[in-house]
């Protein structure tokens, strides 16, 4: 699931919020759950900077609204990850 499409690069930080990412991980997580019959399915949460921001040397959205979205989702029981780098991520992804 997508936060955002069809938007520049430049206009991203402004149109994450928390409660987009928390949807649009509930709505991977039932998809993955209901539509493709994974039991117990793990959502990964993908980072908007490189190295997820590195503690902030690169922005701060994973700490601001990422890192707390997929911990909301966490707590509903949901298995995401915090935000990861996106080639970590597929790397991650693509070795189960």
């Amino acid at each position: 699931m997508f936060v955002t499409t069809h938007v520049a690069i430049k206009d991203l930080p402004a149109l994450l919020t928390q409660a987009k990412i928390e949807k649009a991980i509930r709505l991977a997580h039932l998809a993955l759950r209901d539509l493709f019959g994974i039991k117990n399915p793990r959502v990964g949460v993908a980072a908007l900077n490189p190295h997820a921001g590195e503690h902030g040397l690169f922005g701060d959205e994973e700490a601001r609204v990422i890192i707390p979205a997929a911990r909301a989702a966490q707590a509903q029981g949901i298995r995401a990850s915090d935000p990861l780098p996106a080639d970590t991520l597929f790397w991650q992804s693509g070795k189960g």
